[in-house]
């Protein structure tokens, strides 16, 4: 038995029980007309009421929710045993049995429709001799729904044998979300969509592991984050199979990792021959509390690459209750010119702050500098504020992961940050004159376009976590590649695909694009960072080496990326962190 499943049994309202009870009763009777949202269900679940309202609820929707509930417990209590026709005929019963109108419409309470006792048998026969991936539980639900055994209410029953399934094999287990039931019903009208459907279950094994990473941990990955560490420069330069990038094998850091500390997040730049890395760390060991650091990048005397000076912590959480009083992380830094409160800066900072460790409604914030080494932050509020939408009870990002490019060289700067609402992650942009912090006026707003961006099933994938450059009309972005998974090996062959919380690779981007007007292109994928080019098996975090403006300098492009263990290397989820460490990458093209 797996932490998942020992936490979903102890069934506390106020954790991941509770929090799996009511987003699986409301996602999946929701898209069979039932019209209570997630706050109805939740107060249902915990206090036992409903809110009180003017509008008038629906008796057959309550009961419905009751019944959900009592069939989740139910799978819980018999999690481990196999399925079989009397095990789906009790789930059914238990949930329809309590509602009117099933029993004033004659239906078919935990029994099957007429003429599909034998094809459920078949399908269970079929099933007990396979070995159980997401694959099969694909497969299973395919043909399951093409038999539609019981009158009504099969959907939530097939929902809930997914789900059983998963704690018995120990894989991820998931809910299939309202918004995602369109592409849902897509692939039923397939004629063999066993691979889509399996991406689509990946997918929302994702949206689940991040609900299960806050409530089983009390350590928190963003939806989209990134990583760093300190060691000895020693470069090796090889090339991969297909002759793509040059890696170089050491971190950019001059101490060895020590035990209990991660850096992540990476914001580099090189002026006047020195390069300038900003990264997040924590700085007592095993405890998981961001604040920004710089090492500095220094050309050794003898011509053998660069000396690199220690971490310095630069930028700290606020105190409590500011609205970075918990972490401050993943910065970016530009060159400009800017006034505050009447004095002249050189630097502009943005940088993440948050107030909990769920790492729920995430903000943004600013700070300058002159000397990029003492920072002052600007105001006491945050620069990009996130609402938290109340009437959803879904996980809540916020926003953050800053990029920026200073489009003049003054003040217009190309502010990209991530978006994460209760149902959409997403890239924004806004372009931003800030020569007076006093009073930044925003010139556009927009949506970072995923046009061609591809995930690892080969579909159009979201942008998270992104990093950007500029240069002759190009854009560049390296980004997190989704969804995020662990590869099992056997014996050298790929066996199973399992959800991860940290990306497995990571892929570069170009797009011709006039920054000033907002005339997208296309993205073109010009490479990708994962364990063939890297040797790594988590490699996420990225970010450019860039100019201090945020524009590439001539030559081949400089990635800066995490590389960490995974459970390829024998690591345990929660222990990666600690192996976090920056590496450069290079790509082997010119920048165009």
């Amino acid at each position: 038995m797996n932490n998942l499943t020992q936490t979903l049994l102890k069934r506390d309202k106020k954790g991941l029980y509770g929090l799996t009870q009511c987003q699986m009763c409301y996602h999946s009777n929701h898209v069979e007309n039932n019209a209570l949202t997630e706050e109805q269900i939740t107060s249902i679940l915990k206090t036992g009421t409903l809110p009180a309202s003017d509008i008038q609820y629906c008796l057959k929707d309550i009961q419905e929710t009751a019944g959900h509930f009592l069939m989740f417990d139910e799978m819980l209590n018999t999690y481990e045993e196999p399925l079989s026709s009397e095990l789906l005929k009790k789930y059914h019963f238990i949930f329809r049995n309590s509602i009117l109108d099933d029993h004033l419409n004659n239906g078919q309470i935990g029994e099957f429709r007429e003429h599909t006792e034998e094809s459920v048998a078949d399908l269970l026969s079929w099933y007990q001799t396979q070995d159980i991936s997401l694959y099969t539980l694909a497969e299973f639900c395919l043909k399951f729904e093409t038999i539609y055994p019981f009158q009504t209410g099969g959907r939530q029953v097939l929902k809930i044998i997914l789900f059983k399934e998963c704690l018995k094999n120990q894989l991820t287990p998931f809910i299939i979300r309202d918004s995602s039931e369109q592409l849902y019903f897509q692939i039923l009208e397939l004629t063999d969509g066993f691979e889509e459907l399996k991406g689509l279950f990946t997918e929302e094994q994702t949206a689940y592991s991040l609900k299960n990473v806050r409530l089983t941990s009390g350590k928190i990955s963003a939806p989209v984050s990134r990583s760093v560490s300190l060691a000895k420069s020693a470069v090796q330069h090889s090339k991969d199979a297909q002759g793509e990038f040059i890696r170089e094998s050491s971190s950019i850091f001059k101490k060895g990792q020590q035990p209990g500390f991660y850096n992540y997040c990476p914001s580099a730049f090189e002026k006047d021959g020195i390069i300038y890395t900003y990264f997040c760390t924590n700085t007592q060991p095993y405890i998981i509390v961001d604040s920004i650091a710089l090492v500095k990048s220094i050309p050794n005397p003898s011509g053998n690459g660069y000396l690199h000076t220690d971490a310095k912590i630069v930028l700290s959480a606020g105190k409590n209750p500011q609205w970075d009083s918990m972490h401050v992380c993943d910065p970016s830094v530009i060159e400009g010119d800017f006034q505050y409160n009447g004095k002249h800066y050189n630097y502009l900072m943005g940088y993440l702050g948050c107030t909990s460790l769920d790492n729920q409604d995430n903000q943004i914030g600013i700070a300058v500098s002159n000397d990029l080494e003492n920072w002052h932050k600007i105001n006491e509020n945050p620069f990009i504020k996130f609402t938290h939408d109340n009437t959803h009870s879904a996980f809540q990002w916020g926003v953050g992961q800053v990029s920026m490019i200073n489009l003049d060289k003054k003040g217009k700067i190309a502010f990209f940050y991530t978006s994460g609402t209760h149902n959409l992650t997403s890239e924004k942009l806004s372009v931003i004159e800030l020569s007076n912090l006093n009073a930044p006026v925003v010139l556009r707003e927009a949506t970072v376009p995923n046009k061609v961006t591809i995930n690892r099933q080969g579909y159009l994938d979201f942008i998270s976590n992104a990093d950007f450059a500029y240069r002759d009309g190009i854009l560049y972005m390296v980004c997190d590649t989704h969804p995020f998974a662990d590869e099992i090996y056997e014996n050298g062959k790929l066996i199973r695909t399992e959800t991860s919380i940290t990306p497995e690779r990571s892929s570069i981007y170009s797009m011709p694009v006039n920054l000033d007007d907002l005339n997208w292109g296309v993205w073109t994928r010009t490479g990708v960072l994962n364990r063939e080019t890297t040797g790594y098996d988590r490699n996420h975090n990225c970010g450019f080496l860039r100019d201090p403006y945020g524009y590439l300098p001539a030559g081949a492009i400089s990635v800066m990326y995490t590389g960490a263990k995974g459970k390829a290397d024998g690591v345990a989820p929660f222990c990666r962190l600690w192996s976090y460490t920056i590496y450069t990458h290079q790509l082997d093209t010119q920048a165009k």
